[in-house]
């Protein structure tokens, strides 16, 4: 993509205060699991988008808290008290249905800060982007990652899947595929989602469900599926 002009950053930035301004404008007529459904991206997808934009600008102090205030005009805590619903049974039906082209968001230390050195009257700007030549190897085609996110409140809608999506920023990386799933802390359930997933990918990984409410069965499901413990494998991650 060739560089812009000073006058397509401007007219780029002016298009994304609009978009945010839009967005905080109908914040009751268009929930963001809606939002999601019908176009891949939320208000909080933007602020994702805006907290790597600023660290690709050099400001790597930059909060994503900071970001989502930008976005939603007040802090986000705030902008749910106010407008965010309980999502209905056909909302997260097609919240699920829509999965395969939802946003992806890599890890904000993964951005490469924007060089730039401030360029003369009317000459164009020079930038660069730093170790352009450094380019870490792809992952193996055929490594393929399951993830299962246990969460009541989450899979009921009441909030957003907020770990899920952060492990696979990390992970997706490391692998070729990545398929995540969001189940409620009921045993049988969970454990369907492991032997799904186990029959079509190469590793399986599990968040939630590990306290020490009645609820919390993650370790009884997985423990039900399983054809051998590797207990020397948690002893390494422990150690790590």
């Amino acid at each position: 993509m060739a560089q812009p002009t000073p006058q397509e950053v401007e007219a780029q930035a002016y298009a994304f205060r609009q978009l945010v301004q839009h967005l905080q404008n109908t914040a009751d007529d268009a929930q963001n699991i809606d939002v999601m459904s019908v176009a891949g991206m939320c208000r909080n997808c933007v602020a994702k988008w805006l907290h790597r934009g600023l660290a690709y600008a050099g400001d790597r102090d930059a909060s994503y808290d900071r970001a989502l205030e930008v976005v939603y005009g007040e802090p986000y805590p705030d902008w749910k008290k106010k407008h965010q619903k309980k999502a209905s049974p056909e909302q997260l039906a097609a919240f699920e249905a829509s999965k395969h082209f939802h946003a992806r968001h890599p890890p904000v230390e993964s951005v490469k800060p924007r060089v730039c050195a401030l360029p003369a009257a009317g000459a164009e700007p020079c930038c660069y982007d730093e170790d352009d030549d450094t380019k870490p190897p792809p992952p193996p085609s055929n490594f393929r990652l399951g993830l299962i996110t246990v969460s009541d409140r989450a899979s009921q809608g009441i909030y957003e899947d907020a770990t899920g999506p952060a492990v696979e920023g990390v992970m997706r990386g490391h692998c070729a595929t990545v398929k995540r799933l969001l189940v409620p802390d009921e045993q049988a359930q969970i454990q369907d989602a492991i032997a799904d997933l186990a029959s079509k990918c190469s590793l399986v990984l599990t968040c939630g469900g590990t306290g020490f409410s009645q609820r919390d069965v993650t370790p009884e499901a997985t423990r039900a599926v399983l054809e051998r413990e590797a207990p020397g494998l948690i002893d390494v991650v422990h150690a790590d």
